[in-house]
């Protein structure tokens, strides 16, 4: 598994060195948060998640922070901005639903909102000072969207989700901060749980 923060890790480590000394970095706030699953249309149309997973081992407060997103035409909005006391457990996960209907209650949703997501979207989550901290893209046609890398070239369909995979050899999620390798679709959404890609 790969973090931005640990590339940056090993090119600070490597000029630290050459200068003969070595300063190990902190890592950058947010950077163990990963969005891992999202869903836009389930037994009903609205049923729409996100989930976030904190892929290190300590609880991580991440009041005020946000998910936003971009349609085809780059369109941007709040999907949810995180309340105050909003906090994701260590190696756990955080997930934001459409409200409608209950569908948050469900599913054991940690905030919700009446937003949805739709084909061609993208979103992202950014840190309170406004950066992002990680993004996906899906479908074609996409105008500026959130993204890394490449974008996933297909829509999931009803009961589908864009479900990052998960590396049972080292029990990570992998991050080659691209969405069209790191992204499958699962016909097992799990929100709130570790993926169960099929």
């Amino acid at each position: 598994m790969i973090f931005k923060f640990k590339k940056k890790f090993w090119f600070l480590a490597a000029f630290s060195l050459a200068a003969g000394f070595f300063v190990f970095p902190a890592a950058a706030e947010g950077a163990n948060l990963l969005i891992t699953e999202a869903q836009i249309a389930g037994a009903a149309a609205n049923n729409d998640f996100i989930e976030i997973y904190n892929a290190a081992a300590s609880p991580q407060d991440i009041s005020g922070y946000k998910l936003r997103k971009r349609t085809s035409t780059g369109s941007e909005s709040s999907i949810r901005v995180f309340p105050t006391g909003s906090v994701i457990n260590g190696n756990g996960y955080f997930v934001w639903a459409n409200s409608e209907d209950g569908f948050d209650q469900s599913i054991g949703a940690n905030v919700s909102s009446t937003q949805t997501l739709a084909k061609n979207n993208s979103i992202a989550l950014f840190d309170p000072e406004g950066n992002i901290i990680d993004a996906l893209a899906w479908g074609d046609n996409l105008v500026n969207p959130f993204i890394e890398g490449e974008k996933f070239a297909a829509n999931p369909e009803t009961n589908q989700s864009l479900a990052r995979k998960f590396l049972s050899d080292c029990g990570c999620y992998q991050d080659f901060n691209d969405n069209s390798v790191d992204f499958v679709l699962s016909n097992n959404s799990t929100p709130g749980q570790q993926n169960i890609i099929s």
